[in-house]
């Protein structure tokens, strides 16, 4: 098994050309508050497998309020205050979700594994990590 670190994670600017489909995200929003891994294992029959995992070293901004006051706070707003959070924190989790992609396909080209692609067999996601695990299309036919 083998293991190659990239700290810190880094993100290009050009992510933000992207289509309007995909979420934008910039350097300085992650700079700094990052880090990953990439672990690879290859097994008897050439079989390739990676994870990828990616997590926040800076909490996010709120993380350290306590439960109570989230439920009394809760209650204080109003039911479209509650829907704009919940499409915030989704729109958060998608463009986090878009940056740890464009992180592993970074990985994958600078490491030259999985040179004909992968598939994904589990990703995990939380608002402070994600791990995606794959397997190699290197020498399928």
């Amino acid at each position: 098994m083998t293991a190659l670190r990239l700290v810190p994670f880094i993100f290009a600017v050009g992510l933000t050309a992207c289509s309007s489909s995909k979420p934008s995200i910039s350097d300085a929003d992650y700079a700094g508050q990052v880090r990953d891994s990439f672990t690879t294992e290859t097994r008897t029959g050439g079989l390739k497998l990676f994870t990828y995992k990616v997590w926040r070293t800076t909490p996010l901004v709120g993380k350290s309020e306590l439960p109570h006051q989230k439920r009394l706070d809760a209650k204080m707003k109003s039911r479209s205050e509650l829907i704009r959070e919940q499409r915030a924190r989704e729109r958060r989790i998608a463009q986090w979700e878009a940056a740890v992609e464009y992180g592993l396909k970074h990985t994958l080209e600078q490491s030259r594994y999985c040179k004909e692609g992968y598939i994904e067999l589990d990703r995990t996601v939380l608002d402070n990590e994600v791990m995606i695990r794959g397997e190699c299309r290197d020498g399928e036919e």
